[in-house]
């Protein structure tokens, strides 16, 4: 669904998926936007030429479960205080990510989606940022509600 969006942009999108499915007790639809939200976010804040890996997988929890990380080349979640922060690895200065984000921004929707969604479902999100610059969100559902 995405792929339009991310070749336009010049994003390579890859993914790292289990041969077989991944099942859990859940709203098929409501988590199909969590996955758009999430894609579309990373897609939102990576620049040009810049990548996007999906990987799903069982949980490593204690609690079953099913990971979904998504982690961007973008500009990363939190601001820089010095100029040899994150950023610069990212190829972009502190004024610069504040433009860029600035620029990208809307109405932030999309993660409240996120977070309603998962919430119901017992789930969790984690956003870090990625050391060579970025951001990696992780989701957590567990198998059964």
């Amino acid at each position: 669904m995405l792929d339009g969006l991310a070749s336009t942009k010049q994003i390579s999108l890859t993914t790292d998926l289990p041969i077989g499915p991944l099942a859990i007790q859940a709203d098929k639809k409501a988590l199909k936007q969590v996955i758009i939200n999430l894609i579309n976010n990373a897609l939102k804040f990576t620049p040009p030429e810049g990548r996007i890996h999906i990987t799903a997988r069982m949980s490593v929890d204690s609690i079953e479960g099913i990971e979904l990380i998504v982690t961007d080349s973008g500009i990363g979640m939190g601001e820089a205080p010095d100029a040899m922060s994150s950023n610069q690895k990212a190829g972009l200065s502190g004024s610069t990510k504040s433009q860029y984000r600035d620029e990208n921004s809307g109405m932030g929707l999309g993660l409240s989606i996120v977070s309603s969604v998962l919430k119901l479902h017992g789930g969790k999100i984690r956003f870090t940022d990625v050391d060579e610059g970025g951001t990696r969100a992780t989701v957590w559902l567990p198998r059964h509600q």
